[in-house]
């Protein structure tokens, strides 16, 4: 009896640690931006004052960022909080919908702009969005509704990415045996790069500029995982870095 007593309690305090618990609640529609160049966000959707606030792992205010809204149009949906998806600097962009009533029927957009306000696409009849990976780039995929008649009529487009999408299901960034993020980032002086070589053999990390010219070539060996690169002298802006051999690519950022 001792023993089944025993055992129930085990059982109970087993279940009683596996509980979904709340851990924070905001007001206003809110996701997860995941970001490569600084920590993830929480993102919440302020629709009343045309905002977006980002807050930290803490739920500490972190930023607060105005989005550009036509006059007339109601904001109402958040899709994708990214930096270095849309273009390839290191500010944060957001794609968002609005909408406004014509007659009785709706009329959508969809837009993505940057931390600073700056436009950078702007999607007319478009009420929803996705961003998907094909062959060796992602895609932004927007679906265009015409309301004014029934059947509703649906149009499709693709529009090319330069940059990649962190998420948890598409990078590395959340592997069990992820690699490191380039480090300081941005640097000026020297930044520490991880990789993996395949087996026991040498490999090779190219890294280019933004225009896709070879600035640095370094010989990797497999006994490390991680190599520290001089990188003074290099005109600020973008560089990408690929591991010939194994794993580890990416972006990072020289500054002044």
């Amino acid at each position: 009896m001792k023993q089944l007593l025993f055992i129930l309690a085990m059982v109970f305090t087993i279940q009683a640690k596996a509980q979904v618990t709340l851990e924070h609640s905001y007001d206003g529609f809110g996701t997860i931006g995941h970001l490569e160049f600084q920590d993830d966000k929480y993102a919440i959707l302020e629709t009343a004052n045309n905002r977006c606030r980002l807050y930290n792992e803490n739920h500490s205010l972190y930023k607060t960022i105005n989005l550009p809204v036509p006059a007339g149009y109601t904001l109402n949906g958040l899709q994708y909080v990214t930096d270095g998806l849309f273009n390839t600097d290191n500010l944060i962009e957001i794609s968002y919908t609005y909408y406004i009533q014509s007659g009785s029927s709706y009329v959508y957009e969809n837009r993505v702009a940057n931390e600073n306000g700056q436009i950078l696409v702007t999607i007319t009849g478009a009420s929803s969005v996705l961003v998907d990976f094909f062959e060796d780039s992602w895609k932004y995929i927007a679906w265009i509704y015409d309301y004014s008649s029934y059947p509703y009529q649906i149009d499709t487009r693709y529009y090319s990415l330069p940059g990649q999408l962190i998420t948890s299901n598409s990078n590395t960034k959340f592997s069990e045996n992820r690699l490191k993020s380039p480090y300081p980032n941005p640097a000026s002086d020297f930044i520490t790069l991880s990789y993996k070589l395949t087996g026991r053999i040498d490999g090779t990390m190219l890294i280019s500029n933004a225009e896709g010219q070879i600035v640095r070539q370094i010989d990797l060996g497999p006994d490390f995982e991680n190599v520290m690169v001089p990188i003074a002298g290099l005109p600020a802006g973008i560089y990408f870095y690929i591991t010939e051999g194994g794993e580890g690519n990416g972006k990072f950022i020289v500054k002044d």
